[in-house]
Order: structure tokens, then sequence, then C-alpha cells
């Protein structure tokens, strides 16, 4: 059972203040569900450990000295219970949970927990806003049909979604490559992928606004914290060398947000390291970078 939160668990702690749900201009959604992990444990602990960590940002924005947003903008509702051995049912009960914020057009933000949780949201997001597109940052494809058994694995989570909607995908940081995944590619054009290897021979950032490019105007974005180097962020499950850097990953959040609508995000596989908080506040300052760049378009 997931314990609901104190108030210094609020996403950007006291100096944030805690909205109002039902006005909230963006709304936080814990939801801990870690049910498929294949290597390293320790998701379900993720939530709570970016929210507490969140706390203890400083609440101002050190490249324009302006806060991330005015006090009060963003709620935090309580942490989901979320059946561990059913990934359907979880992701259904997520969606749920999801569709009266998006019904009012606030903006959400999911932490998880594993990457399953992913496609309940998304598919709240997509019901609101038909053709949207998704865009992904990730050390893994996520497109395997099923994987230790399970088709609702965190493994399986862009395949649940493309075979239900068929959105425009881009995924970025991408460094590991199953024969199953380098297959499904060739037959589905609408999949993107700015490669890791890729993305570090570039020689600027030009290569952003180009794969940003044929994306829809109106997106989701899912940021798996694995996309970052382990260097970066080592507190996540499944690690894979030559990820992004935290700079670069925030330069592309930013311009997505500046060149596309993000009506929905989500910020997970966090599994937060006993004694070590670097990953738990490196993925709280940007996911509240996150949410201010959309906050400042609207």
């Amino acid at each position: 059972m997931a314990d609901a939160h104190t108030f210094d668990e609020h996403f950007g702690g006291e100096e944030a203040g805690q909205g109002d749900p039902a006005t909230a201009r963006a709304v936080v959604l814990p939801a801990p569900l870690e049910a498929t992990v294949s290597y390293g444990g320790g998701t379900k602990h993720g939530p709570r450990a970016l929210l507490r960590a969140s706390g203890e940002l400083e609440f101002v924005e050190e490249e324009t000295g302006e806060p991330y947003w005015q006090p009060g903008e963003v709620a935090t509702l309580p942490a989901l219970e979320l059946a561990a051995g059913d990934g359907e049912r979880a992701v259904e009960t997520i969606a749920a949970a999801a569709r009266p914020v998006l019904a009012r057009d606030a903006f959400l933000l999911t932490l998880g927990g594993e990457h399953t949780i992913s496609t309940g949201p998304f598919r709240a997001a997509a019901e609101r806003h038909p053709g949207l597109g998704i865009v992904g940052i990730d050390a893994h494809l996520d497109l395997r049909d099923s994987y230790g058994g399970s088709k609702w694995s965190h493994a399986c989570v862009l395949r649940r979604i493309v075979e239900e909607f068929d959105p425009q995908v881009l995924w970025v940081g991408a460094r590991s490559l199953a024969a199953e995944e380098r297959d499904l590619l060739a037959t589905r054009p609408k999949i993107d992928v700015a490669w890791a290897h890729a993305i570090a021979e570039e020689r600027d950032d030009s290569w952003i606004e180009r794969v940003i490019a044929p994306l829809p105007e109106k997106v989701y974005l899912t940021i798996d914290v694995d996309g970052l180097d382990p260097s970066v962020m080592p507190g996540t499950g499944t690690p894979e060398p030559g990820g992004l850097d935290y700079r670069t990953v925030l330069r592309f959040v930013r311009t997505l947000a500046e060149k596309r609508t993000i009506v929905a995000a989500d910020v997970v596989e966090l599994a937060p390291i006993e004694g070590q908080q670097v990953s738990e506040f490196t993925s709280a300052k940007l996911a509240a970078k996150l949410v201010a760049a959309v906050l400042g378009k609207k």
C-alpha cells in the first residue's frame, strides 16, 4: 500500500506551497509501481524520494532569477495505491486519476515507479488530445512485445502505446537495442530515434530542432532517468554507459517546451541509493525545470 504524502512531500516543498488540485495550473501524481523490474530494484521508492528532494530545491531559477512558478500554482496528489501484480489494471488506475486533471487542461506530471506507468497518463492525454505525439528520453527503446513473461513489463511500455495509439514517436538518448526492437523499427516509420552516440557526435544543438520538427503540435514527454549517463544518474535499475548529460537533457526539454505543447509528462525509473542523494535531487531539479518551462509558455 502506498502511504499518503505529508506536507514536506509536496512537489517543491514549503516555498512552492501546495496548490488546490482542483484549480492548480500543474498537478503532480505519484505512481509508485514496482512490478516487473528486471535488474536493480527500488523504483517504488522513487516518487517519494523525488518529492522529498524537491523540498530541498531553492525556489529561484539560477538562470533567470525568477521563481520556478508562483506559490500555489502546483498541487501534489496523494500517492496512488497500485496493483503490483496486474500491470494492465495499474495502468488504468493511473489513467483514471489523470483524466480529471487533463479534462481541465492542467499540466500533469506523473512520478514513477517503473516505466510501465507511462501508458496510463498517455492514454488519458491521448483521449483528450487526439493525434498526440510521444517523446521519450530513455537508454532503452522499450519496444519488446513481452519481457519476463509480461506484456506490461517496463521493457514493453512504448510497444503498448504504439499498438494502442500509433502516435508519432521521438525517442532520445537510446543506446541499447534488442533484435526484436531492431526489426520492429524497420516496419514503423513513425518511430524516430535520436541515438546517444549520434548526439555525442554533434558539434552543436542543431540536432534538437531537427528531431523535433516531425512531431505534432501536442506531445507527451516521458523521462526515464536512465536516459542520463550513470555518472550523473546512478540511482536507476538498468543503467547504461554512454548516456546524456544533465545540461543536454535540460536544453532538449526546454526547446521541446518552446516548440511544442507538452500536455503531460512523467519522470520514471528513479531507484534511490541509500546514503546517496544525487539521483533524487537531480531528478527533482530536472522535473522542476520541466514544470517551469511548461508553465512559462502557458
